[in-house]
């Protein structure tokens, strides 16, 4: 926890999602720590979780700067050799609060300041702890043996979700002072209520109660909030919130935000569902073999549980028929202003649908042409069109109207995506689950130079000259 990383305990990974998220303090058998943001933890093995209407929740209260949901990292088994790396897994947390007090002495200081030391078990993390060395007692006249050091159990916060340390040197003192002489926590009663709880400076003689630090006293004798965040090592400025003295463990000094939402398999069979969930390690495989290796890594690390029970064939044939899905993802989530989609028949294609509705929800433009249904005089049986309107209601569906003798009978055969008139994908393949995850199908993506823009082009005079019409 000093110089390098020891393991100081275990919680169960419910409690970091309700309990002990970033920012909160957890209270161990000898330690205080607080769980660091998220920006600390080893992005690697933290497994992505993909699920797009929980992304989209998050994203609409935190901001579109979210990248995506991950399962906190852990071990995959309860047996781990003491001094493996794998016992260095985990959620990082650091001392906190950082001062500590000696249960012989009373000795009040920063962990960080040399005056103790941490001794740490690799076989019973539970057990790890700060000790004072050589302490000899209050009035240094006892033999020099360690004694346990445990947290100071007072803190400060404000109404703004600031956190910080207890401000010792400023109460003892009552205020900025010269004086840096060495601190003492003792008590004078038999009871441990504030008033009998007391800080002493060794130097200058000064003391005072903790009750001072209470109530209506605690405004007039404590500074004004410092706005920081202990987990994230920052600073906010002009906090303006009066800070409040709080005791370590309160149960009101940490709350989650919890949402919630429906989750539904976007494929059909176990295979497809884990080569969705883990794209981020196939998408650039380009063979049978490379997906061996691939999956051979993700049993090591545990990053994508259940792939290993499936044979690399298999693998790279779901892998292989979802290259076509993920290129008209690409086009998609590309589109910044304008989309445009053509195909014969769409239906069974929630990945699809997901991300156009994360289009329209950043301002895209989503316009669609498609086949109209046999009830509606065109050539499929499945009414994609009425679909569609309830699936996307803000995107604007046409179909082919009423031909001319010429063209009597024809359809709405073309497949095409295209992305604010700079990137395109051209295939054989329908807007259908099929087609997605099963079919042998072809296509190919165009970024850049004439062909985005004319398609787009011709698309738009398609409607400007009446031969669609708006459903």
């Amino acid at each position: 926890m000093t110089r390098d990383k020891s393991p100081v305990g275990a919680v169960r990974p419910s409690q970091i999602l309700w309990t002990y998220g970033p920012g909160a303090l957890i209270d161990l058998p000898s330690l205080s720590v607080i769980t660091m943001g998220n920006d600390r933890w080893e992005k690697d093995r933290c497994i992505p979780i993909e699920e797009a209407r929980l992304l989209a929740a998050v994203r609409n209260v935190l901001g579109p700067q979210v990248e995506g949901l991950r399962v906190p990292p852990f071990q995959q088994s309860e047996e781990v050799e003491a001094f493996s790396a794998e016992a260095l897994i985990g959620v990082p947390v650091r001392p906190f609060p950082r001062w500590l007090r000696c249960v012989k002495c009373g000795l009040l200081s920063e962990y960080d300041l040399g005056l103790f030391k941490i001794k740490e078990d690799r076989f019973r993390p539970e057990n790890t702890r700060f000790v004072h060395e050589g302490c000899k007692g209050s009035k240094g006249n006892l033999p020099a043996k360690d004694a346990d050091a445990v947290p100071a159990r007072f803190l400060m916060a404000c109404r703004n979700g600031h956190l910080d340390d207890f401000p010792w040197h400023y109460f003892v003192h009552s205020g900025p002072s010269d004086c840096k002489g060495t601190l003492r926590f003792f008590e004078s009663g038999a009871s441990l209520q504030t008033e009998n709880l007391w800080v002493k400076c060794d130097e200058c003689g000064a003391s005072r109660s903790m009750a001072h630090a209470f109530g209506k006293a605690g405004k007039e004798n404590l500074p004004q909030c410092r706005g920081r965040h202990p987990h994230l090592d920052r600073y906010d400025d002009d906090c303006g919130e009066q800070a409040r003295a709080v005791l370590l463990g309160a149960t009101n000094s940490w709350f989650p935000i919890t949402l919630s939402a429906l989750a539904i398999p976007l494929s059909r069979d176990p295979i497809s569902q884990l080569v969705q969930d883990g794209w981020d390690y196939f998408e650039d495989v380009e063979s049978e073999a490379e997906v061996s290796l691939v999956i051979k890594t993700l049993k090591k690390s545990g990053a994508l549980p259940g792939i290993d029970k499936h044979t690399a064939s298999a693998v790279w044939n779901v892998v292989a028929t979802r290259k076509t899905e993920q290129a008209l993802l690409q086009v998609i989530k590309t589109a910044k202003k304008k989309f445009f989609l053509t195909s014969f028949v769409a239906y069974d294609v929630a990945s699809i649908l997901t991300a156009l509705a994360e289009a329209t929800e950043r301002g895209v433009e989503i316009s669609m042409l498609l086949e109209s249904s046999d009830a509606h005089g065109g050539g499929v049986s499945v009414d994609a069109i009425g679909h569609m309107k309830k699936a996307l209601p803000s995107a604007k569906v046409f179909y082919w109207r009423e031909k001319t003798d010429a063209f009597f009978g024809g359809k709405v055969h073309a497949k095409v995506a295209v992305a604010d008139e700079v990137l395109c994908f051209l295939s054989s393949a329908n807007l259908t689950g099929h087609a997605m995850e099963k079919n042998m199908e072809a296509g190919v993506l165009i970024r850049g130079g004439d062909i985005p823009r004319k398609l787009h082009q011709h698309l738009e005079a398609l409607i400007t000259t009446k031969i669609l019409e708006r459903a």
